[in-house]
């Protein structure tokens, strides 16, 4: 099985949320409740880096580790 969608959502995913759209984020005029956009945007960025790995594992590589447990005595 290919490890690119994997890849891809496991790391492009996050990659792309951490790095690549905070400096379009970065103003201090955006705010919500007086609460910078930016800041809201890292917070949101924990769980839903959490969820992109929970999605790899039990998409794509979670099968390939229940086959050799299952082979185990």
């Amino acid at each position: 099985m290919s490890k690119l969608p994997t890849m891809l959502i496991g790391m492009g995913v996050p990659i792309f949320m951490i790095v690549i759209v905070p400096p379009f984020l970065n103003d201090p005029s955006l705010t919500w409740h007086g609460i910078p956009i930016l800041l809201l945007w890292m917070f949101l960025c924990i769980p839903a880096t959490a969820l992109c790995l929970i999605v790899c594992w039990y998409c794509f590589d979670r099968p390939n580790y229940i086959g050799v447990e299952e082979d185990q005595p």
